[in-house]
């Protein structure tokens, strides 16, 4: 018959490891080949990673930061700037170029495919680094320019004195401050 355990007839415990406090850290790392290995980077202390996020946690803390005007404590991400009307929209989108990059590398020819080692993440490694005009060239393949991009682009014609049109300085408001209601102050009486 099996033996079931209770509240009054325990299992018996056995002590863990504690080991030594700290937890090493890896990281994938992607070689000029495009190989992705897995590397030690370091260890790091459990103890002090707990203690380090322990204030930052606490309500009070968050909520007086909240007071004093920081209203970023909230928000689930801070924002980015950028020209970002390219990019895809969607998750999906994303998949959906990664996809047709695979796809075109898939039809490359079998001796160009073989210099990328058959791999499509060393094909997209080598658009970094530029290696791929040379293996393309070197089998005759068409190497088309992509326009470079930068976030600093500026525009070819600059506004004339008679197209810019004077605005008026923003003058911020002050926040609205509420009144204290008190009815017992202010001689309110429910009739």
């Amino acid at each position: 018959m099996p033996k079931f355990f209770t509240a009054y007839n325990t299992r018996g415990t056995q002590p863990s490891p504690t080991g030594d406090g700290y937890e090493p850290t890896f990281e994938y790392q992607v070689s000029n080949k495009g190989v992705k290995e897995l590397v030690q980077t370091g260890k790091t202390c459990v103890y002090d990673k707990i203690q380090a996020s322990a204030a930052q946690c606490e309500v009070y803390s968050i909520l007086e930061r909240y007071d004093n005007g920081d209203y970023s404590v909230l928000h689930k991400a801070q924002g980015q700037f950028g020209d970002f009307t390219q990019f895809p929209k969607t998750l999906a989108e994303r998949q959906q170029q990664l996809i047709d990059a695979e796809s075109m590398f898939n039809q490359l020819p079998m001796k160009v495919r073989k210099e990328f080692g058959n791999s499509f993440t060393q094909f997209l490694a080598s658009f970094e680094d530029g290696t791929y005009k040379e293996i393309f060239s070197k089998f005759g393949q068409k190497v088309e320019e992509a326009p470079a991009y930068t976030s600093t682009t500026l525009p070819t014609t600059l506004p004339t004195q008679e197209t810019v049109q004077p605005q008026a300085p923003v003058q911020p408001q002050a926040p609205v401050q509420q009144p204290n209601f008190n009815p017992l102050q202010q001689g309110v009486t429910n009739e």
